[in-house]
């Protein structure tokens, strides 16, 4: 398996993570959605917290970590941290080798 297809497992992986999930785990749960540039689940997040529902994550995650992340994820700076080549048609990341 190649770097880049290694990096995409890594991220799909990042990606699963339960909002629970102890340490700074949550850190790379919400890195790993903005890098897919999964903004509907970030939006939801970003809503539950808004609302006072903390989505089951730890308690040092905040509103605006959340929106650092959606933002991230919205804007052109998500291509800059994958080759092009990792970018489908789509403005997602590739999952497929």
């Amino acid at each position: 398996m190649g770097r880049l297809a290694r990096l995409r497992a890594s991220l799909i992986d990042y990606s699963k993570f339960p909002t629970s999930v102890p340490g700074v785990l949550p850190i790379w749960h919400l890195g790993a959605l903005s890098v897919l540039r999964e903004t509907e689940r970030l939006e939801a997040y970003l809503a539950s917290m808004k609302a006072g529902d903390g989505v089951g994550f730890v308690p040092y995650v905040s509103v605006d970590m959340i929106a650092r992340a959606l933002k991230l994820a919205q804007g052109n700076n998500a291509r800059g941290l994958l080759p092009s080549g990792a970018w489908g048609a789509n403005g997602h990341v590739n999952v497929t080798p």
